[in-house]
């Protein structure tokens, strides 16, 4: 089994609960030889909130699983433990910044199933200059796992390729109502734009909100100085 060194985000809180975390995930490989990686549940905090238990669903056993790995974030990398009889020459995707651990994860369940300990074994802490919390995280992320859907297409169902457009579409709508509102970034904006007409299906209605006209950031500052 290979165990990933976790992350400058994420916690250790002592060596006596890293062996804890270690045991209880070496436990259930031994279990189920099979498993090609094991995972566990997290809380996650930052320094504008309180620790949150995070437990998501088990995307990773679904019968749809490459769908809902490639729409949903199923496996917090500091939490994995994976065999590397499975791993051969799979490593994380070159050139991505964004989601790429999402990429890795799919490839890597399609190699044998996954096995999540439904505890919160480690402790992960978003950093004010993490990146999930830039400016363009969630486009570089929606623009990575578009090019992993064109690359692999063919192993999607035509109704799971719509699925996934649509829901990376709904993303871009998210990122773009930040991006104008509450960043002021109408050049950020404008490049959620371009990324929804090329995710969208073509039947998928332009929200109302993408028809508006775009002004230079500062005329926003102003018109927001001038009602504040």
């Amino acid at each position: 089994l290979m165990i990933r060194r976790p992350p400058r985000s994420t916690l250790s809180s002592s060596s006596a609960a890293s062996d804890v975390y270690k045991r209880q995930q070496l436990d259930a490989a031994g279990r189920h030889p099979d498993v090609v990686c094991v995972f566990s549940d997290f809380r996650s905090f930052g320094p504008d909130r309180d620790p949150r238990l995070e437990q998501r669903p088990d995307y990773t056993s679904a019968p749809d699983y490459r769908t809902r790995m490639l729409c949903e974030y199923s496996v917090l990398p500091s939490t994995a433990m994976v065999r590397a009889s499975a791993l051969d020459e799979l490593r994380f995707p070159v050139g991505i910044t964004d989601s790429e651990d999402m990429i890795f994860f799919i490839e890597l369940r399609k190699r044998g199933p996954f096995l999540r300990v439904p505890a919160p074994l480690v402790d992960y802490r978003i950093l004010p200059d993490s990146a999930v919390r830039s400016a363009g995280h969630n486009l570089r992320s929606v623009r990575a796992r578009h090019g992993y859907l064109r690359d692999h297409e063919d192993e999607y169902s035509e109704a799971e390729r719509r699925e996934i457009r649509e829901h990376l579409a709904e993303v871009l709508i998210r990122g773009h109502g930040r991006a104008l509102w509450r960043d002021r970034d109408p050049r950020m904006a404008r490049a959620y734009r371009r990324l929804f007409e090329e995710v969208r299906p073509a039947d998928m209605p332009v929200p109302r909100e993408f028809r508006r006209r775009l002004y230079p950031r500062w005329m926003y500052l102003v018109r927001d100085l001038l009602s504040s």
